[in-house]
């Protein structure tokens, strides 16, 4: 019975460590699409990023959809940003950022939203 409880635990152990290094990964690839979003925008933008994003995995790459806003010609407005990073969420494979909102359910693409902090 012990051994049988030590393997059990051990498993579960193993599946909340991969688990952990999988958003691991997922913080690093919107780290990653946040500094260079950051990157591309005048300090005075100030930019904000929404505490929610919304994230797809596909075999090859990582997609993260980021609201945002930023100063722009004196107003607050609302940008939202497609961000592809490699499956390690290591590098910026493609950024294209615009004016407006990301809002779940309304895209083609089925995605998970997930808190950045």
């Amino acid at each position: 019975m012990r051994t049988l409880s030590n393997t059990l635990l051990a498993i579960a152990l193993l599946g909340a460590a991969g688990t952990a290094a999988a958003n691991t990964v997922v913080t690093r690839g919107y780290d990653t699409c946040i500094d260079d979003l950051e990157a591309s925008y005048p300090r005075h933008a100030k930019l904000v990023h929404s505490p929610y994003y919304y994230h797809a995995v596909s075999a090859d790459n990582m997609s993260y959809f980021v609201n945002s806003s930023a100063w722009q010609d004196g107003d607050r407005v609302g940008l939202k940003t497609l961000c592809t990073t490699d499956r390690f969420g290591r590098r910026v494979l493609l950024r294209e950022t615009e004016l407006g909102r990301w809002i779940p359910d309304r895209g083609v693409v089925r995605v998970e939203e997930v808190t950045s902090r």
